[in-house]
């Protein structure tokens, strides 16, 4: 469950920056990303084990589908010009961490 709870914090996080919606808060206050207090919740409902076997299941199916939606929207986002711009190193470092989600994919079944 925790991520999909942290890809879609980043995204959001990426998508309020870009929307300026981080520069809002006043001077002197603490801009807080409000979904990072429903994540914090969320573990601490994990780690309590609060939630019983069949709702942690469906919580996990719908955790997978949610991180395949949050994917899939990130592939139709990118194109192929930012992949070239962004240089050997980041393509070797992607492609690192794709065969490590793939391999951490596989052995969790």
């Amino acid at each position: 469950m925790c991520r999909c709870c942290s890809s879609s914090a980043s995204g959001l996080a990426r998508r309020a920056g870009a929307n300026g919606d981080a520069s809002k808060a006043g001077k002197g206050k603490i801009a807080v990303p409000w979904f990072a207090l429903g994540f914090l919740a969320i573990v601490v409902v994990n780690l309590l084990h609060a939630l019983p076997d069949t709702a942690n299941k469906m919580l996990n199916t719908l955790d997978t589908f949610a991180l395949t939606m949050v994917m899939t929207a990130l592939g139709i986002e990118t194109r192929i010009a930012q992949i070239r711009e962004a240089g050997p190193r980041a393509i070797a470092t992607g492609a690192i961490l794709y065969a490590w989600l793939i391999a951490a994919g596989s052995r969790s079944r």
